[in-house]
């Protein structure tokens, strides 16, 4: 019977693993390769967070949407103004202070 757990376990770590994948494939792909969207990351941003974020489980245009677009985009910002041993050291920090609230729908 642990060997059935063990290989449920696994093949849970697994599907997630594929699905973490799937979403950074999704990300690079928006914000490093796509013509339009690697110039301009607003850009379909919100489909891209509706789709990877949401699951489509809330309507398309939802303010939910609108802000968790906000919030990846201005983190997205924040991250590229960060050196890359602050980024291997870790010494960054996610806030959603960093997003005004005038901003957001």
């Amino acid at each position: 019977m642990e060997d059935v757990q063990v290989l449920r376990k696994h093949r849970k770590i697994e599907e997630l693993d594929n699905y973490l994948y799937a979403i950074r494939k999704n990300l690079d792909y928006h914000f490093f390769i796509h013509g339009i969207s690697s110039h301009t990351p607003e850009y379909k941003l919100d489909a891209l967070v509706w789709s990877c974020i949401f699951h489509e489980k809330v309507p398309r245009y939802s303010p939910q949407v609108y802000k968790a677009s906000h919030y990846l985009l201005e983190h997205f910002k924040y991250m590229q103004t960060l050196s890359f041993t602050e980024i291997e050291q870790g010494n960054f920090e996610f806030s959603t202070a960093r997003i005004p609230l005038g901003n957001v729908r």
